[in-house]
C-alpha cells in the first residue's frame, strides 16, 4: 500500500518526482511495518531465544535469556543456577544449533527442567508465530477468491486444507471410510 498526496506540485524533475510520490511513501511504509512486528519487546524475545544457539557470544547468558524466561514462568534464581551449571557442562561440546542442544539435554531434564522448558519454548515460538500469519494470509486470500459466499463451516474446513496442504491425502481411502460408514446413501461411490 503507497499511501499518495493530495493536490498538486511542480517538481524539478521526474527524479524528485519519483523520489516524492513514490520512494518516500514507499519506504516510510515499509519502515512503519519493520516497527510493528519488530518491536523492541519482540526483538529482545528474539535475541534470548538467540542466545541459545551455542555459536552465539553470550551463549547461555542470563541476562540476554531473561525475556524467554519471563513469558515461560520460570523461576529466574533456579534458571540463573541452572545455567551457570549448563555452560560448563556444554563447555566441551560441540553444538550447532538449539535442537542438538535440547537433544543433549533431553537425558538431563530433572538436573535442568528450567532449561529445557526454556529451550522447548524457545523452539516453539517463532513457528507458533509463522504459522499464525500463515493461516491468516490463507484465510484472507480464500475469502478474496470465494467473495464471502459460503458459511463459516466451509470456509474453516477450506482454510484448514489450506494451510495444511503439505499433508497427503488418499482421497480413495477418505471415500472408502465414508461409504463404509454411511450405507444408506443413494449415491454409489465405489
Amino acid at each position: 500500500m503507497i499511501p499518495v498526496t493530495i493536490g498538486h506540485r511542480d517538481y524539478a524533475d521526474n527524479q524528485e518526482q519519483y523520489r516524492t510520490s513514490i520512494y518516500y511513501p514507499l519506504i516510510d511504509s515499509v519502515l512503519i511495518e519493520l516497527n510493528h512486528w519488530f518491536s523492541s519487546e519482540a526483538m529482545e524475545l528474539l535475541s534470548s531465544i538467540s542466545s541459545l544457539c551455542s555459536k552465539h557470544e553470550k551463549f547461555l547468558d542470563f541476562e540476554i535469556v531473561k525475556p524467554s524466561e519471563l513469558h515461560l514462568d520460570i523461576n529466574p534464581n533456579e534458571l540463573q543456577n541452572e545455567l551457570n551449571v549448563l555452560r560448563s557442562f556444554l563447555k566441551n561440546k560441540n553444538l550447532s544449533d538449539t535442537k542438538e542442544l535440547r537433544c543433549e539435554l533431553i537425558s538431563f531434564t530433572q538436573a535442568f527442567p528450567n532449561a529445557v522448558l526454556m529451550i522447548q519454548g524457545a523452539m516453539t515460538i517463532p513457528v507458533t508465530s509463522a504459522s499464525c500469519v500463515r493461516s491468516f494470509s490463507k484465510m484472507k486470500a480464500i475469502k478474496i477468491a470465494l467473495r464471502n459466499t459460503m458459511s463459516d463451516e466451509r470456509l474453516s474446513d477450506l482454510c484448514l486444507l489450506a494451510v495444511e496442504r503439505d499433508f497427503k491425502i488418499d482421497f480413495g481411502h477418505v471415500v472408502d471410510d465414508f461409504s463404509a460408514n454411511h450405507k444408506n446413501t443413494r449415491i454409489m461411490l465405489r
